[in-house]
């Protein structure tokens, strides 16, 4: 998630992340994890590069807030 200046990437913002999220997607839909990120890698044309998202070298839950267990 990319948050808007002024919101702090802490649990009580992810858990009302998650919280909206519970109100408005089916139950399959809802994050597992959490990350918050200062940016998102762009193509040429504006694009989110997604390949670059799931980099294999990178741990996607390191860092991230765990829904399940309601910590970072």
């Amino acid at each position: 998630v990319q948050l808007k200046p002024g919101h702090a990437p802490d649990a009580g913002t992810a858990a009302d992340i998650v919280a909206y999220a519970r109100g408005h997607l089916a139950r399959f839909k809802l994050p597992a994890f959490v990350e918050f990120v200062d940016g998102f890698p762009l193509t040429p044309s504006a694009r989110i590069q997604k390949r670059k998202l799931l980099e294999p070298a990178r741990d996607q839950r390191a860092g991230a807030f765990d829904v399940r267990e309601a910590r970072a």
